[in-house]
């Protein structure tokens, strides 16, 4: 009878340790998954396009014709932009036009013309911008523009006017100044260096001619501030410091007046998450992340209201994928970790419903490659 009853709660406690072992199956995330087929993602020319590694990418399109910068290794660090034509991608002047070394480089194209601003190392680190104009690369004002390092570098044109926002170490000061070209010469919007403790993230747009700023705070934990330039001074949109915990590779866009931003953030274990200000107050999209896990090299663009992100995924073996949100949930667009390695340095632009995806490509020695999925509003 013994024998029965221990036998019988042997049994028993078996069952609830393989119950107990399900459900924690249930919760467990599988990362380094093989991607699924490759679904509405074609190629933009050829892929691997660069002559070597190319890093800092940047992507953007203007009256439908796709353009292209980024720090080229093969030029010794300087920099190439390229424009697609046709079935090709074609140098924008000379490739490695800078001639010497320049980091955190950004494009804008206004109208056809394009514009780049980068740390230049051949002027102390300091800002240069250039305009591409009769066939050729010219400074826009002088060479080394600022009065110390500039760093993490974003460009913006409003209605034909350049704006540059930049981490200045300048004066035994570190702090966010933006400049504004106007009579031939740079001057600053408000206050100059008027965020200090800034790290590398930085974002700057202007929309209905109000300058917006995100940036990653170090002064408090990495966190993720805007701020924006109305009346005068530079203001705090909501409260500084909108992530939950520290944050990186940050995007930051501003559609109709509402400001989105997109960022990595280790509150939810390095997922990606997405908020937007609306009714005074930061939302979280969807109220949950929009990757299952960790994310790198985030990208955002937005189009008739819709969110879109692109990004390095860590389930699919930091392969790339992009995602949209739509009637209250996010959708991968065509299939997930759809590059045929990982990638790197991300960017996103959408136009009339095609999204289109820059990226530093890992199959391909880190050469950038440019890919399009055709992608309906619904």
């Amino acid at each position: 009878m013994k024998r029965k009853i221990c036998f019988r709660i042997m049994v028993l406690f078996l069952l609830l340790i393989v119950c107990a072992s399900c459900q924690k199956k249930k919760d467990i995330v599988i990362i380094n998954k093989e991607p699924p087929a490759r679904v509405c993602w074609e190629f933009v020319g050829s892929p691997g396009f660069s002559r070597e590694t190319a890093n800092y990418i940047s992507l953007t399109i203007d009256r439908g014709v796709l353009y292209t910068a980024y720090q080229d290794s093969y030029f010794s660090n300087s920099i190439s932009v390229m424009k697609y034509e046709g079935n090709g991608w074609i140098p924008l002047g000379e490739e490695g036009f800078t001639r010497g070394r320049a980091d955190y480089p950004a494009l804008f194209v206004y109208e056809g013309v394009c514009y780049i601003a980068y740390q230049d190392l051949s002027h102390d680190g300091k800002l240069t911008v250039m305009k591409y104009t009769d066939n050729s690369w010219e400074p826009l004002g002088k060479p080394g523009l600022t009065n110390g390092y500039a760093e993490a570098i974003s460009l913006y044109v409003y209605n034909g006017t350049p704006y540059a926002g930049f981490r200045d170490i300048s004066r035994n000061e570190v702090g966010i100044t933006v400049l504004r070209f106007e009579n031939n010469e740079w001057l600053p919007v408000g206050t100059e260096q008027f965020s200090t403790g800034v790290s590398h993230d930085l974002a700057l747009i202007i929309d209905n001619n109000i300058p917006y700023i995100a940036f990653r705070d170090s002064k408090i934990g990495d966190r993720i501030t805007v701020m924006k330039y109305e009346q005068g001074i530079w203001q705090a949109v909501g409260e500084p410091g909108i992530s939950g915990g520290q944050a990186s590779y940050l995007s930051f866009d501003v559609s109709n007046g509402i400001p989105y931003a997109g960022y990595q953030d280790m509150t939810f274990n390095g997922k990606g998450v997405l908020m937007k200000y609306e009714d005074s107050e930061w939302k979280l999209i969807g109220n949950a992340p929009f990757s299952t896990g960790q994310v790198n090299f985030i990208s955002l663009d937005i189009e008739n209201n819709i969110p879109f992100i692109t990004f390095s995924d860590e389930i699919y073996k930091y392969r790339i994928s992009s995602v949209k949100y739509l009637n209250n949930a996010y959708k991968a667009i065509g299939s997930y970790g759809f590059s045929d390695a990982g990638v790197g340095y991300c960017k996103i632009v959408v136009e009339k419903g095609n999204v289109y995806t820059a990226f530093s490509d890992g199959s391909v020695r880190g050469k950038i490659t440019v890919m399009k999925c055709s992608t309906p509003f619904q």
